[in-house]
């Protein structure tokens, strides 16, 4: 007793992926770019310190850094891709300057 196979409709291929039609936009809706005015850094403005000159400068462990920077208090900083940390001159003297507190008259 054989059972008669069952013929399936042929599978459709389409190159499209189903969803919503995709949208070009045109060149007239295209994202216009601003142009900013930039100042040319000085050369105190792009120096950076490394992480050890700068905890020595703060005169905190790296420890308490990685609290201080875990809580959003530590200085700006810029993470190289290699994994360490750098910390501009710039932002370092203006983050002591953001710590320091006014004397009540």
């Amino acid at each position: 007793m054989d059972l008669p196979l069952q013929r399936l409709p042929p599978r459709r291929r389409t190159s499209r992926r189903p969803g919503p039609p995709r949208h070009r936009p045109s060149r007239t809706h295209q994202v216009r770019r601003r142009t900013l005015a930039v100042t040319t850094p000085t050369k105190a403005d792009r120096q950076t310190l490394k992480l050890v000159d700068a905890l020595a400068e703060i005169g905190v462990s790296r420890a308490a850094f990685y609290r201080m920077r875990a809580r959003g208090q530590a200085p700006r900083h810029l993470k190289l891709p290699n994994g360490q940390i750098r910390i501009r001159r710039a932002d370092l003297d203006a983050w002591f300057d953001a710590c320091e507190v006014q004397e009540a008259c």
